[in-house]
């Protein structure tokens, strides 16, 4: 089974989100999509809320045409997670699987710099989706040309391919979405509804008024 795995604080889950993992999974043709909500996010600051209100929001926001599950494994508000640890969990419980890690373009221009990258590149396939403002080249990464070869470019999507064959997907998504889930909380928090609906769900959106979230 090819299983896509996307991580991130989904705080709140936008359509940015949604349409980079309708994207992902047909032109992949994942099988399945793990959502990991990381609740305590070192690397940025956040409006904090629980796993189970971040759980909610996915759970209206994915149409059932998407096979997907939403992972605990990282829903500790308390403990530091980094994902070679989360992927190697996964890989020990679900073993036969072809795991895949799913990264928006502004992730992966930063991915080189996170604890264990070359381990993960060894580990599971990566898949970029790339977004509005941070398009990429990886020509231009010279940490990336050590590890990975190009094998294909068919359209909008261009393969490379690891000497452990895992491969690297570059997939440029056809709706860019620039939008981030802070920008979104700083809308909501300025009262700002109309600007935060463009970007959310209706019943995302809902969801959000009826908690009295991000006041």
């Amino acid at each position: 089974m090819k299983i896509g795995v996307f991580g991130g604080c989904f705080n709140p889950f936008h359509l940015g989100h949604l349409s980079l993992i309708k994207e992902i999974s047909s032109q992949t043709e994942m099988d399945k999509i793990i959502f990991i909500p990381n609740m305590n996010p070192y690397y940025k600051e956040s409006y904090s809320t629980h796993f189970d209100i971040v759980e909610s929001m996915i759970n209206l926001s994915i149409p059932g045409t998407i096979n997907y599950e939403i992972s605990p494994l990282e829903s500790q508000p308390g403990k530091d997670y980094r994902t070679y640890d989360t992927l190697k969990i996964l890989l020990k419980s679900q073993a036969s699987n072809d795991f895949s890690l799913i990264l928006g373009s502004d992730q992966f221009i930063q991915f080189h710099k996170w604890k264990n990258f070359k381990k993960i590149i060894n580990l599971v396939n990566i898949i970029v989706g790339i977004r509005n403002p941070y398009s990429i080249n990886i020509d231009n990464f010279d940490v990336y040309n050590q590890f990975y070869k190009k094998i294909n470019m068919d359209g909008r999507m261009t393969v490379y391919e690891s000497v452990k064959r895992k491969k690297l997907i570059i997939y440029d998504l056809i709706n860019k979405y620039d939008i981030s889930s802070s920008s979104i909380q700083q809308m909501l928090l300025s009262g700002n509804i109309k600007g935060a609906k463009k970007f959310l769900s209706p019943k995302v959106l809902d969801f959000i008024l009826s908690k009295g979230l991000y006041r």
